[in-house]
């Protein structure tokens, strides 16, 4: 009886994953179609301000929120805000501790990472502005928490890294879109493969 309790779990955990990213990859499909490549709402940034005066882990807590509400452009600006903001907070904090903060960073990037990853790889269009919005935003506004001038090249090297990555995705785009949309391909199959193995168990 556990059993059966435990595989009828698993398929409502499996279907919920399903629909979320369906949601998510509509949504992506039709940004250049209702004209909404790279725009972000005018809260996010008021948001990202009030987020600036705490800890970096907060960027990723309300970015899940975000992602709940189907603000995927709201989410993966304060997703990659938060991670920069976590790489120098983590890169200059003299009580840094590879157990504790560095392993927060990575739990968030692998749960949250994921489903932004494969939203922005939707459409590189979108993937560029958002990013570079991110990277302006850091650049232009203080980590009040953990100010820049604790350290001044670290701060814009965080921003760097961002703006390399966005370099080399607008010279290959046509190469990331091929690469991208294969990957989207075999993970959607996947996961479906998956959802059809459960139900048959």
């Amino acid at each position: 009886m556990a059993l059966v309790g435990q595989n009828n779990m698993e398929l409502l955990q499996l279907e919920a994953e399903v629909m979320i990213y369906e949601r998510l990859f509509n949504y992506a499909d039709s940004l250049t179609i209702r004209g909404k490549v790279g725009q972000m709402s005018e809260e996010v940034v008021e948001i990202a301000k009030t987020l600036d005066k705490g800890r970096p882990v907060e960027y990723f807590l309300t970015a899940v929120k975000m992602m709940d509400k189907g603000r995927y452009n709201d989410a993966s600006f304060l997703y990659y805000l938060g991670d920069l903001r976590y790489r120098f907070y983590n890169s200059v904090n003299p009580k840094y501790s590879e157990s504790h903060d560095g392993a927060l960073l990575a739990s968030f990037q692998n749960a949250l990472g994921e489903p932004i990853g494969y939203y922005l790889r939707s459409n590189a269009d979108n993937f560029i502005l958002v990013l570079k919005k991110c990277s302006e935003y850091h650049l232009t506004n203080d980590y009040k928490f953990y100010p820049k001038k604790k350290d001044p090249t670290k701060f814009k090297k965080e921003a760097e890294t961002l703006n390399n990555v966005i370099i080399d995705v607008e010279a290959n785009k046509v190469k990331y879109q091929e690469t991208w949309g294969k990957q989207r391909r075999e993970f959607e199959t996947n996961l479906n493969n998956i959802l059809e193995q459960t139900k048959e168990k």
